[in-house]
């Protein structure tokens, strides 16, 4: 049984269970790298909000041997708990004085996105694309997000310009950009296959290698939008007095390889380039989930032009 199936059947049971006041359906939701997710909507009538349950944790346990009794129970214990208080009130998406301070940006790989970015107002950063959402946060509504669309800018009569400067000061004034060292993790992220030698010297000590640092945000949700933030990059740029490599890690978070003269060399510059290139890619094949793929490229922070560009 496939998970579309699968969820026409509890979406069948479901709807037996909370009667005609209810409208459940059956959807397919397009996230990040065109990935696929479905869901069960529960609509009530008498309100304008309905929880969205993904299918593909309630699918793998039935398939493993969960029975359709258990995984109901489940199913609507999770519906009661994410039924918010109140009605939503979408008007303020009108006003872009009420829009701007909960305005974020999300970076995604542009290629793998055409979907997200067929109806979405974007910026392109090289191989990227950043896009645009409002937080929506609320104690009786719970937490979530509407993606910026085209046509809101014209009802907005703003630009893209004054779209991204709302966003980077937004995320200045929540400090939402945070830095922290990551050599033990490095360690565990890149042991992967193809890297096993140059690892193995890592570990042993014989790599000088520079300190490793990940730059997210505090919630790890979407932090690779650090890249765009140029005045935190500046910052950790001037505070270890060195221009940085950065690794696209996943759409959650960038490292960042401080550029030291020892390790980077003019004798051997290239190679290591190549070595981080060769285990970029080899994480993102091996280790990381299709959902949080951000890039196949090595990038550069040069402090003194203030920007990023792909090595």
């Amino acid at each position: 049984m496939s998970v579309k199936e699968f969820a026409e059947k509890v979406r069948k049971a479901a709807q037996e269970i909370l009667g005609k006041e209810y409208y459940l359906e059956v959807q397919e939701h397009t996230k990040v790298n065109d990935t696929t997710f479905v869901s069960v909507n529960v609509h009530n009538k008498s309100s304008n909000i309905s929880p969205i349950i993904y299918m593909e944790s309630f699918h793998k346990e039935y398939e493993e041997g969960r029975t359709f009794g258990d995984i109901m129970s489940e199913f609507m214990r999770v519906y009661w708990d994410s039924v918010p208080e109140g009605e939503f009130d979408a008007d303020f998406i009108r006003n872009f004085d009420l829009v701007k301070e909960r305005l974020t940006v999300h970076l995604i790989n542009f290629e793998k996105n055409s979907k997200i970015l067929e109806d979405a107002y974007y910026e392109r950063f090289l191989d990227l694309a950043a896009v645009f959402y409002i937080d929506v946060e609320s104690v009786k509504m719970g937490n979530g997000s509407i993606k910026v669309r085209k046509e809101y800018l014209k009802g907005w009569n703003v630009s893209g310009k004054e779209l991204m400067e709302a966003v980077i000061e937004n995320t200045a004034r929540k400090k939402e950009i945070e830095v922290t060292s990551m050599v033990s993790f490095f360690k565990e992220v890149y042991k992967a296959k193809g890297c096993e030698e140059f690892m193995g010297e890592l570990l042993e000590g014989s790599v000088n290698m520079p300190q490793l640092w990940i730059l997210s945000t505090g919630s790890k949700v979407f932090g690779a939008k650090a890249m765009l933030m140029n005045d935190a990059l500046k910052k950790f740029a001037e505070e270890r007095d060195s221009n940085f490599f950065i690794i696209p890690s996943s759409v959650h978070e960038i490292l960042a390889v401080p550029d030291d003269a020892a390790y980077f060399g003019d004798d051997f510059r290239n190679e290591r380039c190549n070595e981080l290139k060769q285990m970029i890619e080899t994480v993102n094949r091996t280790e990381l989930a299709r959902e949080e793929f951000l890039s196949d490229n090595l990038y550069y922070f040069d402090r003194k032009l203030g920007k990023v560009a792909i090595v």
